[in-house]
Parts: structure tokens; sequence; C-alpha cells
């Protein structure tokens, strides 16, 4: 599946979600932890981290940043900002990643 496609799935299953949320009259709070299994960037598939209002990809190469808007993660690769190698290492860190690869790092 390309990127086009991905962003299109996406997007279908964000309006859906959306609309039985408002049928049901519930407030949609974006709660990244309860998803963040089921969300990778759109670009290279890779994990994503919390930042702030940001989602950041965990794929070195890209190094994508992503904007949440109104509660909403706009996962539009045309639409990221790529952060120099510095920031990305910097977030990596805080989110308990390798500042170099992006992978989990093993607990002690």
């Amino acid at each position: 599946m390309d990127g086009p496609q991905v962003l299109k799935y996406a997007l279908a299953f964000m309006a859906a979600l959306a609309e039985g949320l408002i049928l049901l009259g519930v407030v949609m709070t974006f709660d990244f932890h309860k998803i963040s299994s089921i969300l990778v960037c759109p670009k290279s598939r890779a994990d994503l981290v919390l930042d702030g209002n940001f989602l950041i990809s965990t794929c070195p190469q890209s190094r994508l940043r992503f904007s949440i808007v109104d509660e909403i993660p706009r996962l539009i690769v045309e639409e990221a900002e790529t952060l120099d190698p510095s920031a990305w290492a910097t977030i990596m860190q805080a989110n308990g990643r390798d500042a170099q690869t992006g992978a989990v790092l093993q607990s002690a």
C-alpha cells in the first residue's frame, strides 16, 4: 500500500470515527496512548511519538513532525515539517528512544 492509499484509508477511518462520536454526542479528544499501536508515519511506516501538539516519526531518515490541530493528527506528508537531526535526537531521547536510530531503548 503506498502513501496516498494509506492517507485515504486513514482519513476515511477518522471521518467514520468522528461521525460516530458526533451521533453519540460525545466530545472526541485525541488520546495518543490509546491508539499509538495503530498510528504510523505515512511515509516510512515508523512508529510515532508524542511531543506536545505534534507527532514525531521515529524514522531517522525522514525525521517528520506532524501537527495535531483541534485534537486531530494531520498525518499528511506534504504538510509535515522535517526536523533537524539534533532536534529529532532530543525528542527521541525524551521519549526513551535511541538518539541515532529512534529504536526503543531497553530498560535496565
